[in-house]
């Protein structure tokens, strides 16, 4: 796999080379695919993870995803309900966050929850003074599931950030999906909105 990824940089490296593609850019790039390779995601582009059997795979992916998002208070009541807890896992997307990439705005509309799996998310002010830093483990925009509610805070990643998204509009079709455990959801959002 390592020469599957030198072969993979140097089609990169030569294709931006040809594009003329500005060397600060060119670095980035790089920066990107070292983080890819480091973390072990570039092993996914090697097809690795998609050659195990659908049992295997939704398994793995289960267990990466259910340990972030069992402790959002949204989900306490349900965090053992199996059934649940993996539909919620399976529209969780990947994202990566690049270093000083803004995540989220101030006063823009949310429309995802973001957890946290590796990786430093700085919450900035307006004059982008640092006042909280999120690490692994922790998840925001949790609102912005259930209500239709501008941000509150800027988001920025400090460093690569791995994280997993879940959008509105999944979340909206698991919990038609699970009525009974809609309700309670809804009443603990309610109850931390207010």
């Amino acid at each position: 796999s390592k020469l599957y990824f030198r072969q993979k940089m140097d089609a990169i490296n030569d294709y931006m080379t040809y594009k003329k593609i500005p060397a600060a850019l060119q670095e980035e790039v790089n920066d990107y695919y070292g983080y890819m390779w480091k973390s072990g995601k570039a092993l996914e582009a090697n097809d690795a993870v998609n050659e195990l059997p659908p049992s295997l795979k939704q398994r793995m992916s289960f267990q990466t995803c259910y340990m972030s998002i069992r402790g959002v208070p949204f989900f306490v009541d349900v965090k053992d309900d199996m059934a649940f807890m993996g539909d919620v896992v399976k529209v969780l997307r990947p994202r990566i966050g690049l270093p000083n990439s803004y995540i989220v705005k101030k006063d823009e509309v949310g429309a995802e929850m973001y957890f946290i799996s590796r990786g430093e998310l700085n919450v900035v002010t307006d004059t982008g003074k640092v006042v909280f830093t999120m690490k692994d483990g922790m998840f925001f925009g949790e609102i912005a599931l259930i209500y239709k509610t501008k941000r509150t805070a800027t988001i920025v990643a400090r460093t690569f950030c791995d994280m997993y998204i879940l959008t509105k509009d999944d979340f909206a079709k698991v919990m038609r999906k699970y009525p009974d455990q809609s309700k309670g959801i809804k009443t603990v959002a309610k109850e931390r909105f207010d």
